[in-house]
């Protein structure tokens, strides 16, 4: 999964967030363990649009926030690390954000152009 594409799904949700849309966390949670997030982010909301993103996509994009969810251990210990209690968007934003500083962190990337 290439970085821009990581980045266009977090400003997704970050448009969710500024609408004040809200995803429960515990069914958040759920649809990230059951590696269901990307479909349901592409199909849950009219407000964004992830058409750009291919079936195999939004199966990586459920693999990668799953992972990056699993590293955590735990439903609490995500609560207690993140201090994310109630909204669902906020922690995948989190989780992304995460994953992107983990994968791309070594990777130079030039501030004025991210994407060449």
């Amino acid at each position: 999964m290439q970085l821009s594409q990581l980045t266009v799904l977090q400003l997704c949700i970050n448009v969710l967030i500024d609408k004040d849309e809200k995803l429960e966390l515990d069914k958040t949670i759920k649809l990230i363990e059951e590696k269901k997030i990307g479909i349901y982010l592409k199909n849950g909301y009219s407000d964004i649009d992830l058409s750009l993103y291919k079936p195999k996509d939004l199966i990586d994009v459920s693999e990668i926030i799953y992972n990056e969810f699993e590293g955590y251990g735990s439903k609490a210990r995500v609560r207690k690390k993140l201090g994310i209690t109630k909204d669902g968007l906020i922690l995948l934003s989190s989780l992304i954000t995460s994953y992107i500083q983990n994968k791309f962190s070594d990777e130079e990337i030039d501030p004025i152009n991210p994407y060449d």
